[in-house]
């Protein structure tokens, strides 16, 4: 009788580990460094996403093989579905930040990636698509902090 509890027992706390991981909200899966898959923009890179709401994205450009370097704030919109992100060259909300921002969804990949898909204006996509464009990144995990 006690192998059938101890197997009911593991079942339940892996369940439990399971849900707890699904109930994380995208603002506390998204910290850490992402590594940049090539695309049609950037052949490699790295983003990064603190906790503290700023980010760092890094990333060599195809054209003419330059790294790039853009710091900011990024803010997440949850209740948007999509789930929305800002990704802000410097401050979100300051004047002309809509000049400056990267309005874009995102989403995780069932493999454990991360897909951002951002405008070249300030009209964010609506949804996600599988032509491959200049504004969508897939990302990896490259480590949390």
């Amino acid at each position: 009788m006690r192998k059938p509890l101890t197997i009911l027992f593991s079942a339940a706390l892996v369940l439990t580990l399971a849900a707890t991981a699904l109930a994380q909200t995208t603002s506390e899966q998204l910290p850490g460094t992402w590594i940049l898959a090539p695309n049609p923009r950037a052949e490699s890179g790295t983003l990064v996403f603190n906790d503290d709401g700023t980010y760092v994205l890094e990333e060599r450009h195809v054209a003419d093989g330059v790294q790039v370097g853009v710091t900011g704030q990024y803010l997440v919109d949850e209740s948007a579905s999509p789930v929305r992100i800002d990704l802000c060259l410097e401050q979100c909300g300051g004047p002309g930040s809509e000049w400056t921002t990267r309005f874009g969804i995102l989403r995780f990949l069932e493999d454990g990636g991360l897909e951002i898909r951002t405008s070249p204006d300030v009209n964010p996509p609506t949804e996600f698509t599988t032509e491959e464009d200049p504004y969508t990144m897939i990302l990896t995990r490259g480590g949390k902090f």
